[in-house]
């Protein structure tokens, strides 16, 4: 690695509810066994994107509700977080993991109201 941030997360971060939710599986002898759902709390610094990452979405005008995420802990796609009442989905993950820390993850919020336009 050829750079660390990780101090600069475990100063200047604040700690957020990450929730992960896992499907339910068949184990080997065929017997279904149920999801489960884990509740993290993590040290992040979330910030609104920047201009080299704007997100637009589908009618062409800038989302707002787009955040980068910068942990040193290793989340999965889909993960929820939530942030001052909002709940984030992480749906990117800057790969930079060979290089340094901490992690870069994209986030985004939708309301129900998105979901139908």
């Amino acid at each position: 690695m050829h750079f660390s941030l990780a101090d600069m997360v475990a100063e200047y971060g604040e700690d957020v509810t990450v929730t992960r939710e896992t499907e339910g599986r068949y184990d080997d002898y065929g017997n279904w066994i149920d999801g489960a759902t884990e509740t993290l709390e993590v040290r992040m610094i979330l910030s609104v994107n920047a201009d080299d990452t704007i997100a637009y979405n589908d009618s062409g005008y800038l989302q707002s509700n787009y955040y980068k995420a910068y942990t040193n802990e290793k989340l999965e796609k889909n993960d929820k977080v939530a942030h001052d009442g909002k709940v984030y989905t992480l749906f990117d993950h800057r790969d930079y993991d060979s290089l340094a820390l901490p992690h870069i993850y994209m986030l985004k919020r939708r309301d129900k109201d998105e979901l139908t336009d």
